[in-house]
């Protein structure tokens, strides 16, 4: 039991395990972010769409008073 402890403690302490902790919190980072920019972009993309609409609409509206 005590020797697990110590390949346990000895595999923490290690600088790969060090080294892979880093790297794994650095892709949740990256992941954050493209998920920030996705849902930005995905935001920003239904506002545009609303706008064309209503740009359509009023558009059509104004077509029909004329003819």
């Amino acid at each position: 039991m005590v020797i697990w402890i110590y390949m346990i403690i000895a595999i923490y302490a290690s600088p790969r395990w060090h080294s892979y902790r880093m790297e794994k919190g650095q892709r949740i980072i990256r992941n954050f972010k493209r998920h920030s920019d996705g849902t930005f972009t995905h935001d920003f993309t239904r506002y545009l769409d609303k706008m064309k609409a209503k740009d359509f609409v009023e558009w059509l509206a104004s077509t029909k008073r004329e003819g």
